[in-house]
């Protein structure tokens, strides 16, 4: 057991302690959801100049989702949650192809696979995993290293350079907006 794991269980056997879901509850609006600190959880809020290519990246990422039949419901398409999902059902694919023989199937959703590890899943997990606010988190920070350490093994397992996508500070939303 590697030590994220270890850690994860640990904590995850240490609940259900009083008001811990109200807690984590908290704990996650704070983090993810509001701050200078915040973690953002969609990859299109990470790096790659965000203004600039944000509409390509969400439609690069549906298009994955499209030729899989992979249809989403009201969460973004670069949520990580979303993401993790379409890795896990292209799992699912390559098992019934399996399943069935279909050789030619299997390296078509291999393929897929490996473009988006090496285009989406893999850097934009390690991005998450290097946001200051995580680190104030010992509980979600449990959880994403954990992911991490999934998402970089299979990375490693299909050969996959990961390049971490980076925070670019001061392209959000200005504090203050003035009328002329």
């Amino acid at each position: 057991m590697s030590a994220h794991n270890f850690r994860l269980a640990s904590l995850l056997t240490a609940y259900p302690k009083e008001n811990y879901s109200d807690d984590l509850r908290s704990e996650y609006i704070d983090l993810f959801d509001r701050g200078h600190q915040s973690t953002p959880l969609y990859e299109t809020e990470y790096a790659r100049a965000r203004t600039m290519v944000k509409g390509s990246e969400l439609v690069d990422i549906a298009g994955f989702y499209k030729a899989f039949g992979l249809q989403i419901g009201p969460e973004m398409v670069d949520h990580i949650a979303v993401e993790l999902e379409f890795y896990g059902w292209l799992l699912q694919k390559n098992d019934y192809l399996e399943q069935i023989g279909d050789t030619e199937g299997q390296q078509i959703v291999l393929d897929a696979r490996k473009k988006f590890l090496r285009s989406h899943l893999g850097p934009f997990i390690g991005a998450i995993c290097e946001r200051p606010g995580l680190a104030k988190s010992e509980f979600y920070s449990a959880v994403f290293a954990h992911t991490r350490d999934l998402v970089h093994a299979e990375c490693a397992t299909l050969e996959v350079p990961i390049e971490t996508l980076s925070w670019v500070e001061g392209t959000g939303e200005p504090d203050k907006i003035e009328c002329c």
